[in-house]
């Protein structure tokens, strides 16, 4: 069995769970900002990242039965690989509805949500390299939960936009559906980097 300190081991296997995880943001968004006509390519890119994500988790799986690991820590990194591993599916999984629904320009608040997402994804990445420093990742923390807050709060607008009545019911429904998924993403992101300071604690 293969032991390496805690800390380095966390550290090295989740960065490289999260290596793709701004480039398959900054796809999400330039979909939402495209023409219709644009988004299939982007589409396929982003489900080429989706099927090279899920290959590096399935071997961070493995890696992980092999590395000297307590069972409650192991739990909290396959936790945190599940939520990485969700994150990149939804924005494949989104970006092929995009394409289907065939919506032409979205509503503003929708791409400065993706945009927000896209930094989200930054901070996530970066707040892996500081598992070892518990204070400079609750910094870390604290920009994304700002973030976060930011795009609850255009999530609400939207809803009352779109739903007040003077929006084609079809096309409400499909901007609902797309709005859930920039929510939900958002929500992922921050319960990710919360679940990362927590270990980063435990470690400490």
């Amino acid at each position: 069995m293969k032991i390496k300190t805690r800390p380095d081991a966390i550290a090295k296997l989740m960065t490289k769970l999260a290596a793709d995880l701004p480039e398959a943001a900054e796809i999400f968004a330039q979909a939402l900002e495209a023409s219709a006509a644009e988004r299939p390519a982007l589409a396929k890119r982003l489900n080429e990242i989706e099927e090279a994500a899920d290959d590096r988790y399935r071997k961070f799986l493995e890696k992980i039965a092999n590395t000297f690991i307590t069972p409650f820590d192991r739990e909290d990194l396959v936790s945190m690989a599940e939520v990485l591993d969700d994150i990149i599916d939804t924005f494949d999984h989104s970006v092929d509805l995009l394409v289907r629904f065939e919506l032409d320009e979205l509503p503003k608040p929708f791409i400065e949500n993706a945009h927000d997402l896209v930094a989200m994804c930054n901070l996530a990445r970066d707040g892996i390299e500081l598992i070892k420093k518990p204070k400079k990742l609750r910094g870390i923390w604290v920009q994304l939960s700002e973030l976060e807050n930011n795009a609850d709060r255009r999530y609400h607008e939207i809803l009352t936009e779109i739903l007040n009545g003077d929006t084609d019911i079809f096309v409400a429904m499909k901007l609902k559906v797309l709005a859930d998924t920039l929510e939900e993403i958002a929500n992922h992101l921050e319960g990710f980097v919360r679940a990362l300071a927590v270990a980063a604690i435990k470690e400490t």
